[in-house]
């Protein structure tokens, strides 16, 4: 392969991920939707922090308190990361697709120099 094949198929790549970049911004980031479940898991995660200091303080009482707000926050992190997995899938299955036609393409053009 020389040095232009390799460039060409590393701008391929990058040109792609960028698309892909923006549309998923776009698409699912700058949602509302979305914008809601990062402020949700903000403020679980400050109920969270007041619950772990109010047990350092006093184990027995604080318990219960620091438990529930430990499961909200787990839910509130699996709601983003369930936001987050289609575009991670699609963009996985986009560069698998693009891996087997640049792999076709350039099939039996490997060389060293």
């Amino acid at each position: 392969m020389t040095a232009s094949e390799i460039s060409s198929i590393v701008v391929t790549v990058g040109v792609c991920q960028l698309i892909i970049d923006l549309i998923s911004n776009y698409v699912v980031y700058q949602n509302g939707p979305y914008k809601r479940s990062i402020q949700t898991m903000e403020r679980f995660k400050t109920k969270l922090s007041k619950a772990e200091a109010d047990l350092e303080k006093s184990q027995k009482k604080h318990q219960k308190k620091f438990d529930r707000a430990q499961a909200d926050y787990s839910a509130s992190c699996a709601e983003v990361a369930r936001r987050h997995f289609l575009p991670n899938l699609l963009s996985s299955v986009f560069f698998v697709i693009l891996l087997r036609i640049l792999g076709t393409e350039h099939k039996g053009k490997v060389s060293l120099f």
